[in-house]
């Protein structure tokens, strides 16, 4: 838990080793498990994730994606896979994309 909630960096990195380890060994997930790579820093890891073991969408996840938390993983070219398997760029041309997608 420290290593999620702050910690040292060598506490952080075990802390996403060990979530990085439990996705792996899965073949579906909860879609808290990206939100917690998200918030420790890793977006790309938690782009894959939602990507490739999230079974549905994940509301949580997509909050913290689109809020300053997730400025960097929007810059990532996993957030493109991840807006396209999704299928938001449909609902954007339609509705127009949230404040921080554009």
């Amino acid at each position: 838990a420290t290593g999620m909630y702050g910690g040292t960096p060598a506490e952080r990195a075990r802390a996403i080793a060990l979530l990085e380890s439990y996705a792996a060994d899965r073949k579906a997930v909860s879609g808290l498990l990206p939100l917690m790579l998200l918030q420790m820093g890793d977006g790309a890891k938690a782009l894959e994730i939602a990507r490739e073991k999230v079974p549905g969408d994940d509301s949580d996840l997509l909050v913290y994606l689109f809020s300053p938390v997730g400025a960097k993983a929007r810059t990532l070219p996993e957030f493109q896979a991840f807006v396209k398997q999704r299928r938001l760029e449909e609902a954007w041309a339609k509705y127009g994309p949230p404040d921080l997608a554009k």
